[in-house]
């Protein structure tokens, strides 16, 4: 699942695009490295949330100066 955040750093509003994994790995495929890439490139600050279990993500966030960080974040993508 993919969606998108605004969020406001300092005067500057900047997306954020989240990708959930939905099913073990579906994150690392090719396709949606390249979106992301894509994506970061375009400004965009890239969020990739893996399924830990069927609550909780492991959460990297990355933007193009290719600064990251991690954490255990608890619960799940937005409901539709």
């Amino acid at each position: 699942m993919i969606d998108v955040q605004d969020v406001q750093l300092g005067e500057r509003t900047v997306g954020i695009l989240h990708f959930w994994e939905m099913r073990e790995g579906a994150i690392g495929q090719p396709v949606i490295r390249r979106m992301a890439e894509t994506n970061k490139d375009a400004g965009f600050i890239v969020a990739y949330h893996r399924i830990l279990t069927q609550t909780t993500y492991a959460t990297q966030m990355s933007m193009t100066t290719r600064t990251s960080v991690k954490a255990i974040v608890p619960g799940g993508p937005p409901s539709t």
